[in-house]
């Protein structure tokens, strides 16, 4: 009994002995074809060492730090290497310095610069397409658009000398007339008295303006006949609201335009300015005269009329859109000497037509930004796309 637990014994000793001796030279094994240059393989030194360090090696050019047993810190180079394999009881390390028989690297893998640092370079500064004017002088031209009748400067009303029926009229709109021409007759009978014929005569010479009276009309003494006028010699008459009354001057200049003539323009200049303002509607009545005559401008036409009132010198003046506003402060953008900009606080004045008056903030002579500045900000680079 004795003789065969002894053997029993023996026998798993050997089969341990076997085994252990099996997975060591496995081991072996594998050790020596991680050392061969296997990709993806740590050596075993990682597992089986029990103190020893390996040396560090280099890898192509690179520079590793000894002791570490998987060297991550080269200064520069394309590969990393130097893993450290060792013993399983202690005693020795043993390091490898052959970079391409390190497990870690990779046949052909490389790591660009330093491995522990990243690549670094400076940001080129973005250039803003913009267009600019050069700040000048700019008058600003203040107006007032309303609207008036054209007329004769002369012009007056006929009247008969005493009432009737009017029995013949010898002319119709528009006919020209001569001062003492007779121009109809007004029959005063009455049933049961015959009188003569009284005439009508023109008390001056012009155009007749007013569709004349028919025959067989009544009228009195007071009942206009027909009205006459100069049309050789037209004005217009406006009305002017009351708040722009403080601008008016005689002699200012005026644009009219007519509906039968909307492409042309005709000039017109202040003659008179009523001394009154009309208390029912509040405006005061001027009178135009044409600088020229034209015989496309007759009596009786609707007019437009552009009154230039007042003209703002001795500033520099740009349209509200190149304006960019924050809060209460208005700013524009100046072009430097080296294509960038400054944002410059301004003052603003009076706005004409969407353009303002620049009373401070802009010198004359400096270049500023009138597109393209919502963009922009100090010290931005701009490139003048108007050049």
């Amino acid at each position: 009994m004795q003789k065969t637990t002894k053997i029993i014994v023996t026998h798993v000793i050997v089969g341990v002995i076997l085994i252990l001796t099996f997975l060591a030279v496995k081991m072996i094994g594998s050790s020596k074809k991680s050392a061969s240059g296997m990709p993806g393989m740590m050596p075993p030194a990682n597992s089986m060492a029990g103190g020893g360090a390996g040396g560090g090696g280099a890898g192509n050019g690179g520079t590793a730090k000894p002791g570490s047993s998987t060297s991550k810190e080269a200064a520069a180079g394309n590969g990393t290497s130097g893993a450290g394999a060792g013993n399983a009881n202690g005693g020795t390390g043993m390091g490898t310095n052959d970079a391409g028989k390190n497990g870690m690297a990779a046949a052909g893998n490389t790591m660009p610069g330093n491995a522990n640092s990243n690549t670094s370079g400076k940001k080129s500064q973005t250039v803003t397409p913009v267009r600019t004017v050069v700040a000048n002088e700019v008058i600003l031209q203040d107006y007032v658009m309303t609207s008036g009748d054209i007329q004769t400067q002369t012009s007056i009303e006929v009247f008969p000398s005493i009432g009737g029926t009017v029995v013949q009229m010898n002319v119709s709109l528009g006919s020209p007339v001569k001062k003492g021409e007779v121009i109809g007759y007004i029959d005063p009978s009455e049933p049961g008295s015959y009188y003569a014929k009284s005439p009508i005569t023109c008390p001056i010479s012009g155009s007749i303006l007013s569709a004349p009276a028919k025959p067989g009309q009544k009228v009195q003494a007071s009942s206009v006949i027909t009205k006459i006028g100069d049309i050789e010699n037209l004005q217009i008459s406006a009305k002017i609201p009351e708040r722009y009354v403080a601008e008016l001057a005689v002699g200012q200049k005026a644009e009219i335009k007519l509906e039968a003539y909307p492409d042309v323009s005709f000039s017109a200049s202040v003659v008179r300015i009523s001394p009154v303002v009309d208390s029912a509607t509040r405006t005061k009545e001027i009178i135009l005269n044409f600088d020229k005559k034209d015989s496309r401008i007759n009596a009786g036409m609707f007019a437009k009329v552009k009154l230039f009132t007042s003209a703002y010198k001795g500033t520099f003046a740009i349209g509200q859109d190149s304006i960019v506003s924050n809060s209460d402060k208005n700013y524009l953008f100046v072009v430097n000497d080296d294509d960038t900009v400054s944002k410059r606080e301004v003052t603003l004045g009076k706005n004409v037509d969407g353009y303002y008056q620049i009373l401070s903030g802009i010198e004359f002579g400096e270049t500023v930004v009138t597109e393209g500045m919502l963009t922009l900000y100090e010290g931005a680079k701009v490139r003048d796309i108007g050049k």
